[in-house]
């Protein structure tokens, strides 16, 4: 079997616990900072390894501080250090209100760099690569680009993610060129169709991609169109939310991991919510290290 590739970010997140997001002007006072290492390539990548594949990761590792956090990490996940970048790696700052709802403050580092000579570099053949819009919007998103366009033996499961669904058209255009499986939330699938629906966002992406269009919904599941034109709609799993923090990322890379073994669509998806539920129980970005443990 060809490889999986995961293409993107893996940053530090500065997870902020707070009533309720500040007004502007005002003082509030955070419970306490935690560290943990994120970022959405990150966080697929250990979803989709959960799954049991086992993927081919391209992240980008900067200097300072967090790049030295990011790449203790590599090193205990068994997974090789690149070259650092001489840049700084970035971070997330997660303000995570009472309810569980997060807010992010992203500070761009080299994680995001992705250099057509670091696609160049790759080994093998893949059947499939994630791609995240995020990388896409950096100056190296044409590297990106161009290198999926000159490989298209390889399916591109994408997922644009809040940033993602703002790329300038021609980006856009050019990546949806390509056919691939989408992976958004309700409200990203609104904007990037302009549609005021989520059945109505399915039908129009699915017209410009030719392919299935996933559409989470968060406590009501989420939504599949196929590229047969089927809709499937997979409900949730039931679970006391502690943050929300990487449940979309998670969501994909178990849904991309069960769908490149060969798993029926109905029966990834099943999996990809209770991975999420998985993740929404816990503080952070943090998944479970079994797929034993998550069954």
């Amino acid at each position: 079997m060809d490889d999986l590739l995961i293409i993107g970010s893996t940053c530090v997140d500065v997870i902020i616990p707070i009533d309720r997001l500040p007004k502007t002007g005002e003082d509030i006072q955070s419970f306490s900072q935690t560290f943990s290492i994120g970022g959405c390539g990150w966080n697929v990548y250990r979803a989709a390894r959960l799954s049991g594949a086992a993927p081919v990761f391209l992240s980008p590792v900067g200097t300072g501080a967090y790049g030295d956090l990011v790449a203790g990490e590599f090193s205990r996940w068994g997974l090789p250090v690149p070259k650092r970048a001489d840049r700084d790696n970035g971070c997330c700052y997660c303000l995570v209100e009472s309810g569980g709802e997060r807010t992010f403050l992203s500070v761009r580092g080299a994680e995001y760099r992705v250099t057509r000579e670091m696609l160049d570099a790759l080994p093998g053949r893949f059947t499939m690569a994630y791609v995240c819009g995020m990388e896409l919007q950096e100056p190296t998103g044409a590297d990106m680009l161009n290198w999926l366009e000159s490989h298209r033996e390889t399916a591109v499961f994408y997922a644009p993610g809040p940033q993602g669904v703002l790329l300038d058209k021609a980006r856009q255009d050019r990546i949806l060129a390509l056919g691939p499986i989408l992976h958004l939330s309700a409200d990203e699938a609104l904007i990037l169709s302009g549609t005021d629906t989520p059945d109505d966002a399915a039908n129009r992406l699915a017209g410009r991609t030719g392919n299935t269009v996933v559409i989470t919904l968060g406590g009501n599941g989420c939504l599949c169109r196929t590229a047969d034109g089927d809709v499937l709609r997979v409900p949730a799993v039931p679970a006391a939310v502690a943050d929300t923090i990487g449940a979309g990322d998670t969501h994909a890379g178990m849904l991309l991991g069960c769908l490149y073994q060969g798993m029926a669509l109905d029966a990834a998806l099943g999996m990809a919510n209770r991975a999420a539920a998985a993740v929404v129980a816990r503080h952070g970005a943090d998944i479970l290290r079994t797929l034993e443990e998550l069954l």
